[in-house]
């Protein structure tokens, strides 16, 4: 009986190790970084290293090679590879570097030890990924972060705590995502924020979830239909509002409710292409816009002017909806 045991033991432990894969990684310190758009400043002018064609699936574990020369980087990246999750020990060695660029990697998850030691972290790109959930205190340890860029993954939950202690974070893009609601306090305690994009979400904005910082604030294509300016009466120092490419129809008591804008002195620039607008709700919006000096702007892309426009912001016409 003790042989048939041990016989059973022995083989389950061959078929984990035969099952689990390590791969030893070691960056490309030559990589052309001129090949990748929109990469930070630092990557391009600082000791940058990237690690290219990694093609593993989940039960591959990556570990990096030990190189005394690498502690000084400033930028460390992954192109042209499939990965799930990013190696465990990744700040553990790179614990100098300023910038992580792992966008399009086909990442399907971030546990809550990805960014251990990751305090020296300032701007983070994990756009173009498959991440569904950002877990509790998954960006803690970057204390220090001030862009972090989460646009087109497929994400759905956003834990309460996901962003806690980020209070240097300046700008943060989750647009292109599948969010509806935000816990209250995930995106309020970011007492620094100023820039933030939710565009392209399914997103229900609700009084006092938005940081008091905010000057731009983008909900363009949210679906948003009976948005009021009193949801985000506390955003005071908002400059840029884009509102593009919903389903607002309505203008007074609603959008821009009476004395609104005597609140919201810092609102200057608002984006309103692109919506439901009848054309004499358009010229009344204008026309009170005009009164407080806030200027629509128009995306030169969404520019009408083959048909009903005002300053090539489209609208419909009455007549053409009445029997």
């Amino acid at each position: 009986m003790r042989f048939i045991f041990l016989s059973i033991f022995l083989s389950t432990v061959f078929v984990t190790f035969e099952c689990s894969k390590v791969i030893e990684l070691k960056c490309n310190p030559n990589f052309d970084v001129q090949s990748i758009v929109n990469l930070p400043y630092r990557c391009i002018n600082g000791l940058s290293c990237f690690f290219e064609e990694i093609h593993v699936d989940e039960s591959t574990s990556l570990v990096l090679n030990f190189d005394e020369a690498n502690y000084g980087l400033d930028c460390v990246g992954f192109v042209n590879s499939t990965i799930s999750k990013l190696p465990s020990n990744l700040f553990n060695k790179y614990k100098a570097v300023n910038s992580l660029y792992a966008s399009g990697i086909d990442l399907l998850q971030l546990p809550s030890n990805t960014f251990e030691n990751a305090s020296n972290i300032l701007d983070m790109n994990l756009s173009w990924n498959k991440l569904t959930k950002l877990e509790e205190k998954v960006f803690t340890p970057c204390s220090n972060l001030r862009k972090l860029v989460l646009n087109h993954n497929e994400i759905e939950e956003i834990d309460v705590d996901a962003f806690d202690k980020l209070y240097q974070l300046e700008e943060l893009d989750i647009s292109n995502n599948k969010l509806s609601l935000i816990p209250h306090k995930a995106l309020a305690q970011l007492e620094r924020l100023r820039t933030l994009n939710l565009s392209n979400n399914s997103f229900i904005v609700r009084y006092g979830q938005f940081p008091n910082s905010l000057v731009t604030l983008d909900l363009s294509y949210n679906k948003l239909e009976n948005f009021t300016l009193k949801s985000i009466i506390s955003l005071t120092k908002l400059k840029y509002l884009h509102l593009n490419g919903n389903r607002i129809f309505r203008f007074r008591q609603h959008i821009f409710p009476d004395g609104i804008l005597d609140v919201l002195k810092s609102l200057k620039h608002i984006q309103l292409s692109d919506n439901e607008f009848y054309c004499t709700t358009l010229a009344d919006i204008f026309i009170f816009m005009e009164k407080y000096k806030v200027t629509i702007d128009v995306v030169p892309h969404l520019i009408i002017l083959n048909s009903s426009n005002i300053h090539g912001v489209g609208c419909r016409e009455e007549s053409r909806y009445l029997l």
